[in-house]
């Protein structure tokens, strides 16, 4: 059942001025972030705001979401409980990412986990998937591009997280088994998401995932 079915014209017409101005949206607040990590008086404010950033960003995308269904909230319910676990494991064995840490900066933690990394987990998925499917009509190459946008942003958040202290590594240094990690897990979201047969087209999605890269790519060097 999509959106369009159980909401009213006004909230319609709210949703769609929305998606008009979402990319937008996301621009000037990635923007302000840039500023404000750049300016020293100003990044323990934006430092201690980012897991509530994040929460924010999130609710402006799904807010833009179209298709709505029941499977999709049970999508969205299943990666964040997913992307949790999988960093828990990770933390826990070292098996999936290699060994590392959370730092204090992403707020609240459950297990030495924080709980805002399944919604980084969320953002991320969503975003890579509608791209993916913008890009290419054969699931198998929407797949393991997706996937591979994942580990590209990946690779710039990790010097970031490193100097931020989202997480930590043994003398800063990242193993290639992350990477590897990544694109495994990554292959494992996106395949399952194909199988449950969800598509969908956000005009923030694709805007999002580029904020996101230059965000980090301005810090990452």
């Amino acid at each position: 059942m999509k959106r369009e079915h159980y909401l009213s014209g006004d909230c319609i017409n709210n949703v769609q001025q929305l998606q008009k101005f979402l990319p937008a949206v996301f621009i000037v607040l990635f923007g302000v972030g840039i500023i404000g990590f750049r300016i020293p008086d100003l990044q323990p404010y934006f430092l201690a705001l980012l897991p509530a950033f994040l929460v924010f960003v999130l609710i402006l995308l799904l807010y833009g979401h179209q298709n709505w269904s029941r499977k999709f909230g049970l999508w969205l319910i299943g990666v964040f409980t997913f992307g949790w676990t999988v960093e828990w494991i990770g933390v826990n064995s070292s098996m999936i990412f290699g060994n590392y840490e959370y730092g204090d900066t992403l707020g609240p933690e459950l297990n030495e986990i924080p709980w805002i990394i399944g919604i980084n987990w969320l953002i991320l998925t969503y975003c890579c998937k509608d791209i993916a499917d913008r890009v290419f009509k054969h699931p198998a190459l929407q797949i393991i591009f997706a996937s591979l946008l994942m580990v590209l942003l990946d690779i710039l958040i990790e010097p970031v997280a490193i100097k931020f202290d989202f997480w930590r590594w043994p003398s800063d240094m990242v193993p290639v088994k992350n990477y590897l990690g990544w694109f495994g897990i990554s292959l494992l979201l996106f395949g399952s998401t194909y199988f449950l047969n969800l598509h969908w087209k956000n005009r923030g999605s694709v805007v999002l995932y580029f904020c996101l890269f230059f965000f980090f790519l301005s810090f990452a060097f």
